[in-house]
């Protein structure tokens, strides 16, 4: 017993010091953890809402600039992907409560739900920002 206890306590100084020198890895560890409970607030927040229960919650990456595309005529989009390590591809649609300012990559939560009789040249789904997860600039 006497022997574990002098194990764990020879331990413990070891991982304070990566801490001190890895003040990267707390942070990121924190980030990790408020994407969680945000992610996990808004899911609870949407199921409990009766209208919005066919809502999906998804992360996106959100390019630094727009680029032209084409909808219902010329205009500039965002950019978005689901993962860091997908491609870029355009996003024709709106985010409600987003803003986005050229020279930022963004992370952030989105809930998403069908649109009842969506107009002839519009999106059968709605996107809402629930969080901005990261901001950071280019």
């Amino acid at each position: 017993m006497y022997h574990q206890k002098c194990i764990l306590k020879d331990k413990v100084p070891a991982v304070n010091s990566r801490i001190k020198e890895n003040p990267e890895f707390v942070t990121a560890a924190l980030r990790g953890l408020c994407i969680t409970i945000v992610a996990l607030f808004s899911l609870y927040c949407i199921k409990s809402s009766s209208a919005a229960s066919q809502a999906e919650i998804k992360i996106l990456h959100v390019n630094s600039h727009l680029i032209d595309c084409v909808g219902a005529g010329p205009r500039k989009c965002m950019q978005i992907r689901e993962s860091r390590y997908d491609e870029w591809h355009p996003f024709y649609d709106e985010i409600e409560g987003f803003t986005f300012e050229e020279g930022y990559l963004y992370q952030i939560i989105v809930s998403i739900t069908d649109v009842e009789d969506p107009p002839a040249d519009g999106s059968s789904k709605a996107y809402k920002l629930l969080a901005i997860v990261s901001r950071q600039k280019v």
